[in-house]
């Protein structure tokens, strides 16, 4: 008996020092790596807080779109941003139609289209327009918004708001945001809360799985049921699918460690089936995604009778990789695009021998738009003809 009663001591010591060892490590890698448990599947407090926000009708700036999933505010106002009447980026009111004399582009895309993290006057389009006076260039970007998302508000604004030339704007990453539902199962410390619609391929057709978060209702179950919520929009949204879920034992470090070192060390994690070591995966559904959007995004500006032009915008590690390496996280897309014969600029050259911390916050500084905003101007020349841009205006 005693004999017995010593190997279950022991047992118990052995057993708790692999707990506490295990405790230890969650701590080490949360500190040093960044790693932490993180179910998909549960609603973070920072979440549940940003939720409640929304109820209360407490957003200034971004607001959340029964259709899109989030949009710009009308007459928006943040401590950089500030939106007209028509909820795009722009300080002053526009009228329907471009006036006399004005060669209109709008441009739709994400954060980078967008350009966050500057104020007006430093955006890129601001900075067209400050660089030839017969530009009016509009700025539609969404901060988070994938293609997807860009031609679904393109297609709202486009008729209210017509123009001879659309930017599309594309940023490495925007894959990931294509095939994801809800943006907290991608992106865990995002502070945008909101739903949104994708796009699946079926029959080598696009078809529209609309957001599931429209209306204070689904929010409300949001923070009340989230489960049932997360089941639902969990449905074809591939980081609910490939990160880990919530599981019984999560109470204990040890497991709560080897499922998340499990996770974080696999050469297949959800984030590594979409771009791995040297770019994109080729037979991804994100890719694939991707590519089918864009080609249906220029076919519906052609279709409105406008000139397509899809901006690809490099971010810190493209750079910082094709400085290291000469290559391209996004290169299987832009031999798509040459396939496909879509007219594009990859951005990547307008950054050529600048200092890369002028370049970057996490995005564009004023320096970086107005690098891009250099580098377009004679693009858009060739593509707008020699009445399009003033080669006599200074800045």
């Amino acid at each position: 008996m005693k004999r017995f009663a010593l190997w279950l001591i022991l047992v118990g010591l052995l057993y708790g020092l692999l707990e506490a060892t295990s405790l230890a490590g969650l701590f080490v890698l949360s500190k040093f790596r960044h790693w932490d448990f993180d179910p998909v599947d549960v609603l973070r407090p920072m979440h549940a807080a940003a939720v409640e926000r929304i109820l209360e009708g407490d957003l200034h700036y971004t607001v959340a779109d029964a259709e899109l999933g989030w949009a710009i505010k009308p007459d928006g106002r943040s401590a950089l941003y500030q939106a007209n009447s028509a909820g795009m980026r722009r300080s002053s009111e526009i009228t329907r139609e471009a006036a006399p004399g004005k060669r209109r582009l709008a441009a739709y895309g994400d954060s980078f289209t967008h350009s966050d993290e500057v104020g007006n006057p430093d955006t890129w389009e601001s900075q067209l327009e400050d660089r030839d006076s017969r530009l009016e260039v509009l700025n539609f970007g969404v901060g988070g918004y994938g293609v997807d998302q860009a031609f679904l508000r393109y297609q709202g604004m486009s008729p209210k708001f017509p123009a001879e030339m659309v930017l599309i704007g594309f940023m490495s990453e925007n894959v990931y945001r294509h095939v994801n539902r809800y943006r907290p199962f991608y992106a865990r410390e995002t502070g945008i809360v909101m739903g949104k619609p994708r796009f699946l391929l079926r029959d080598g057709a696009l078809v529209v799985l609309p957001n599931l978060l429209r209306d204070t209702g689904d929010y409300q179950q949001l923070l009340s049921a989230p489960e049932s919520s997360f089941q639902r929009l969990g449905e074809n949204d591939h980081f609910y699918r490939y990160r880990y879920h919530s599981g019984a034992w999560d109470w204990s470090p040890s497991v709560r460690l080897f499922r998340m070192l499990a996770y974080e060390l696999s050469a297949d994690t959800a984030h590594r089936r979409i771009i791995g070591e040297h770019g994109y995966v080729a037979d991804s559904e994100a890719l694939t995604v991707t590519e089918a959007l864009l080609q249906a995004f220029v076919d519906r500006v052609q279709a409105d009778g406008a000139r397509p032009l899809v901006l690809v915008f490099p971010n810190h590690r493209d750079v910082v990789d094709f400085r290291d390496a000469g290559t391209r996280t996004y290169q299987l897309l832009l031999d798509d695009l040459d396939r496909r014969g879509i007219d594009y600029i990859d951005l990547m050259p307008a950054f050529a021998g600048a200092a890369i911390e002028k370049v970057f916050q996490r995005h564009y500084t004023a320096y970086g738009n107005a690098l891009v905003a250099d580098y377009l101007i004679p693009e858009l020349r060739k593509r707008l003809g020699p009445a399009g841009v003033d080669t006599s205006a200074t800045h």
